[in-house]
């Protein structure tokens, strides 16, 4: 859910120039003003730009935010807080769209230009321009695994274009020639995203192959895509209601709604907080969605001609009956086969491999099977390794009866009859019963109960001794007259 931030326009702040400084604001909490607070970014503070320019971008790196412009005369601005802002000359006076860090230097395109439409500072200050793949409107740079990529909303065929180092450029074909307006990396994935067309939004491992997905509110002008906490995030500056949208895999998308209808310009995240701003709204002009937290589907099966079940931590799975379930994008699910009596666990498939732990990390969609098999071990045989003899003391008025309770343990494999052999020292005194059988279950115990009657004018100590297994059990009945 995104959550409404009302802004105090003061100073030469304007809410253009704060789209272009969204990422700032989260990056340090430099706009929020109170870092570390309960309820980050609610609390935002105007600052002076450098330049009443219409400042389209702002970049972070290497302890600099850096931001750039589509006009006036020094078309870079640069600030170790976010505070306090210093121009600085761009290399051409081009209408400078988005600027990037990556790779130890700040990439920034303009759509704009002749031949010109890229600049590269490995500082911030100093700029050199290089040449653009094509003169096309570039309007988004972005860096990932080693390449930077930039999309532009014009041209034929070459609305992408992708760098190594920044300085050489080389054409890419979008999958379409629509208005690519935004670009970003995350997840080993460039996602580009489109305010225009059939499919707006295109993804790529690399950065030159491209595949075209649809999205659910494909009339909406999307304008601006973001990564962070195992989620694509969107904005767009127009639609009924649902003007953001998400998605774990740059794929699938589904709408969300947001606090008001505004024109949403500029999406980004840090520190857990998804924050957007626009540009068409009074006081109202950035929301905020700490709780965007997509749940990914985690399937277990279970193979083999063996039983048993998997459980999960934290607790969802429990398969037997529930081989299902949902868990934060990015969480980390532990997973244990427990095989039934006479079964053997033989390994796991799918997301996990082998025998030992399986821990499941949810950055997508995951499945894992368990394979349980008939346990080729024979079963360990019978094992009487317990025997008790209650009451092990009691005193008794001759003639009158006395109940015995036998235990047996059985600790071994295979269920068994237990035959408990019982001797008393007098059996004139107290007369007992040679045996008792029990059936003891394989890893159980079983119990009996039986009385004896001592003899009338008998009185002194009778021991009655119980045997089993080679285990033994005593028990004293103390006669009196």
């Amino acid at each position: 859910m995104f959550k409404l931030i009302r802004v105090k326009e003061r100073g030469l702040a304007r809410y253009v120039a704060l789209s272009a400084v969204v990422a700032l604001a989260v990056s340090c909490w430099v706009a929020a003003g109170k870092a570390g607070a309960a309820d980050p970014g609610t609390d935002w503070t105007a600052r002076t730009s450098a330049a009443d320019n219409i400042w389209e971008s702002v970049s972070y790196g290497n302890g600099l935010f850096v931001a750039v412009s589509s006009n006036g005369t020094d078309r870079v601005m640069t600030s170790p807080d976010g505070a306090t802002w210093t121009s600085r000359t761009s290399a051409a006076d081009n209408q400078w769209e988005s600027v990037t860090y990556g790779g130890g230097k700040f990439v920034a395109v303009a759509k704009s230009g002749t031949g010109n439409r890229v600049m590269t500072s490995p500082d911030g200050i100093t700029w050199t321009s290089r040449t653009s793949a094509a003169d096309n409107d570039w309007y988004a740079v972005t860096y990932g695994n080693g390449t930077y990529v930039a999309t532009a909303a014009s041209g034929t065929g070459n609305r992408v274009m992708s760098s190594p180092d920044g300085i050489t450029w080389t054409v890419r074909a979008s999958t379409a020639d629509t208005s690519w307006y935004s670009v970003t990396f995350g997840n080993g994935l460039f996602v580009a995203l489109s305010a225009t067309g059939a499919n707006q939004v295109m993804t790529s491992p690399d950065g030159t192959t491209w595949t075209p997905y649809a999205v659910p509110a494909f009339t909406n002008f999307w304008r601006s895509v973001t990564f962070g906490g195992g989620l694509f995030v969107a904005v767009s500056s127009n639609g009924s209601g649902a003007q953001a949208m998400t998605s774990p895999d740059g794929a699938i998308w589904t709408t969300r709604t947001t606090p008001v209808l505004n024109s949403w310009g500029s999406v980004t995240y840090a520190n857990g907080l998804f924050v957007a701003v626009g540009f068409s709204a009074t006081g109202n002009g950035v929301m905020t969605s700490g709780d965007l937290i997509l749940q990914q589907n985690l399937s277990v099966s279970r193979t083999g001609s063996g039983a048993g079940k998997v459980t999960s931590d934290p607790a969802g799975i429990d398969c037997g009956s529930s081989c299902s379930a949902a868990f934060p994008v990015g969480s980390n699910v532990a997973l244990s086969a427990s095989p039934d009596k006479g079964s053997e666990f033989t390994g796991w498939s799918g997301a996990c491999s082998g025998t030992g732990a399986c821990t499941v990390t949810m950055s997508e969609a995951r499945s894992v099977t368990a394979d349980f098999a008939p346990d080729t071990q024979p079963p360990a045989p019978v094992k009487f390794s317990k025997l008790t003899l209650t009451p092990k003391k009691k005193k008794l008025k001759s003639g009158k009866k006395v109940k015995f309770t036998v235990k047996v343990t059985n600790s071994g494999g295979t269920a068994g009859t237990a035959t408990v052999r019982f001797k008393s020292s007098s059996r004139k005194k107290l007369k007992v019963p040679k045996s008792i059988k029990l059936a003891v279950p394989a890893g159980g115990t079983a119990k009996k109960t039986f009385k004896a009657r001592s003899k009338k004018a008998q009185k002194g100590k009778v021991t009655v001794t119980a045997k089993v297994g080679g285990k033994k059990a005593k028990s004293v009945i103390k006669l009196k007259k």
